[in-house]
């Protein structure tokens, strides 16, 4: 992004979780920053940025650390992250302000690698929707039997083709697995992109569906459209997919919802059934619907015969 002259790392990795501290403070002091916007309400970064010593330090009043801040502006809950954080702003102007389109770019490296992957995997010309089936968290993941009913059914009665992407050996070995039980009717791309590729393979997809996780957030940036699929978190969260044509599936009215604000390693009562109870016939005629509404598809026939 153009708009970012430089970054500042802020290791929060073993001992670095209290060292890192001092670390990042130092560098940002060194960095002769005026003002400071702190998203995080954290205690630690409320911290850091007291002993940064920039003039100017705004945070939310729900941050533990609100009193290490000169400013503070209200915290929401009822709207997109990208708009809370935006909200930072009214420290400094009353004015209300709406993200822009982001203006995100990656070298041209990436493209070579992303068509050398297209020609590999057979993927050209195709109807292509791209899935991220896995996550950071076990309980933000929908079942993988519930992704390969999904693909096998995409393949069949829509006559696209699924590209799984992600990085990692976990969403590799996930991907494999995927690949194996659904007969082949995906693509395993897993585990062989950058992330400057991603976002690279992103104008390639008609539909990208995923868990909540960060690969549904660079769907969006490049305006794919995106089905989510949203278990032990929510969308009055804030984290969903940002813009129009989106979709978000999840089990309403489930009390146990959310559990958490990033989800967690297991179910706190066992029962998974915020992900369980969302069926793959439900997502499949979600996708059908959203590929419908953007695109013309070629008929299954039509697809096999590329």
């Amino acid at each position: 992004m153009k708009e970012v002259s430089e970054i500042i790392l802020n290791d929060k990795r073993g001992w670095n979780k209290i060292v890192g501290v001092w670390k990042t403070a130092k560098a940002i002091k060194e960095s002769h920053i005026d003002i400071l916007l702190v998203p995080h309400r954290s205690f630690r970064s409320a911290l850091i940025a007291w002993l940064s010593r920039v003039p100017v330090r705004i945070g939310f009043t729900s941050s533990e650390g609100w009193f290490l801040y000169t400013k503070t502006v209200p915290f929401s809950w009822m709207i997109h992250d990208a708009e809370r954080n935006l909200s930072l702003l009214q420290g400094i102007v009353k004015e209300k302000f709406k993200a822009e389109k982001l203006n995100m770019r990656y070298a041209p490296s990436a493209e070579e690698n992303v068509a050398r992957l297209m020609k590999d995997f057979n993927l050209e010309g195709k109807t292509l929707v791209g899935i991220h089936a896995g996550s950071a968290w076990p309980t933000k993941c929908w079942p993988m039997e519930y992704f390969v009913q999904l693909i096998s059914r995409l393949q069949t009665e829509l006559g696209v083709q699924a590209v799984l992407v992600g990085g990692g050996h976990k969403d590799a070995d996930l991907g494999e697995k995927i690949c194996q039980l659904s007969q082949g009717h995906a693509a395993n791309l897993c585990g062989k992109t950058s992330l400057a590729d991603l976002m690279a393979l992103m104008k390639h997809f008609k539909l990208f569906i995923t868990n909540d996780s960060g690969p549904m957030h660079i769907a969006t940036a490049f305006d794919v459209p995106t089905l989510a699929i949203f278990g032990p978190t929510t969308r009055e969260l804030g984290f969903f997919p940002y813009g129009e044509g989106h979709r978000v599936v999840e089990v309403k009215d489930l009390p146990c919802r959310p559990c958490a604000l990033h989800g967690g390693k297991k179910c706190p009562l066992g029962h998974f059934k915020c992900m369980r109870d969302i069926l793959p016939d439900r997502v499949f005629e979600n996708a059908k619907e959203m590929l419908a509404e953007h695109h013309n598809l070629p008929t299954p026939h039509e697809e096999l015969h590329k």
